[in-house]
């Protein structure tokens, strides 16, 4: 068994790392790779792979966002249970205490940098990212976007249907998932469904900074065509490559399904989180960032029945 085991594994290996180098010889080739983006929050981090040929202009336009930095201490302010979990409206500044400018603390809207036009194709299968945007205006989407927890294909025909631009990578979709799990609360402005963490939904109190699920982004330099994830939960690599003939190889967890070991080795898998086919609503810079006072907080949690049908627009019906 051990023999057959180190036959196996030493066959894999060389299969396994041909295909890596063809992957880079590729990209050294001129083979264009789509970028990476990773988000992290304070719940979890997630790696995003852009369709940058599928939609260019949502592409370019969220990268914007990025890359100026207007998504760093920006939030999750929304959460549908089992549909969707978004973004993209505020940024949150301080906490608020007695005698301070409202204007200074709590949350401020994201500024708009424009529309980006519609570029519906992809299906917003679970584990995609989309945009947010105006009910009854396909082309109003800016800063808000959402991901897809579960196969919310009628959101493919809504509205001009809702552009998919990306998908998360690796096991990240758990922390969506995570995310997604949190009681939730109203705090009015687009946020009536904002997700709480280490909350007691059962005062009547505000969330300050450490309830919420605050996120930064950055760019991932990638070096070959190949997508190669570093989980930082699990410190397990995910390299993930098309072999030809060979089909498509993954490295990924520490132990091999025929209970072989070979010291360090890693088993053959497919990503089990890859989005099948699968609408959220409201949109940030259209209104007027909620102040977290007490009046405007109702208690619910996320086991409320919610409509999951709404659209991930940009208002705050």
């Amino acid at each position: 068994m051990s023999f057959l085991c180190n036959l196996g594994n030493s066959v894999f290996k060389r299969s396994f790392m041909a295909a890596v180098l063809g992957g880079s010889l590729l990209l050294s080739a001129g083979v264009q790779a789509d970028t990476l983006v990773r988000v992290s929050t304070s719940y979890g981090s997630f790696t995003v792979e852009l369709f940058d040929e599928a939609a260019p202009d949502t592409v370019a336009n969220f990268l914007g966002y990025v890359d100026r930095g207007d998504y760093a201490r920006s939030l999750f302010h929304r959460s549908e249970p089992d549909f969707v979990v978004q973004a993209g409206a505020y940024q949150w500044q301080r906490n608020c205490a007695t005698g301070m400018d409202p204007a200074t603390c709590s949350v401020a809207s994201i500024p708009s940098q424009g529309n980006v036009r519609n570029e519906p194709g992809a299906s917003n299968t679970r584990g995609t990212l989309a945009m947010a945007k105006l009910g009854g205006a396909p082309d109003s989407a800016t800063s808000q976007w959402f991901v897809n927890l579960a196969d919310n294909t009628d959101l493919d025909t809504q509205n001009g249907g809702f552009t998919v631009f990306g998908k998360v990578l690796g096991d990240g979709l758990s922390v969506a998932d995570a995310i997604n799990d949190l009681p939730f609360i109203n705090v009015g402005g687009e946020a009536q469904q904002l997700p709480v963490r280490d909350f007691d939904t059962q005062q009547n109190q505000l969330p300050v900074e450490s309830n919420l699920v605050l996120i930064n982004m950055h760019r991932v330099e990638r070096f070959s065509s190949s997508v190669n994830v570093f989980e930082y939960g699990t410190a397990l690599l995910t390299t993930s490559v098309d072999a030809g003939g060979l089909g498509s190889l993954a490295r990924a967890r520490p132990e091999r399904e025929d209970g072989c070991e070979d010291g360090g080795g890693r088993q053959r898998q497919r990503d089990p989180r890859e989005p099948g086919p699968g609408g959220p609503g409201g949109h940030g810079a259209h209104a007027a960032p909620p102040r977290m006072t007490s009046d405007m907080v109702s208690r619910t949690s996320s086991g409320s029945p919610v409509a999951t049908t709404r659209p991930p627009d940009m208002t705050a019906a």
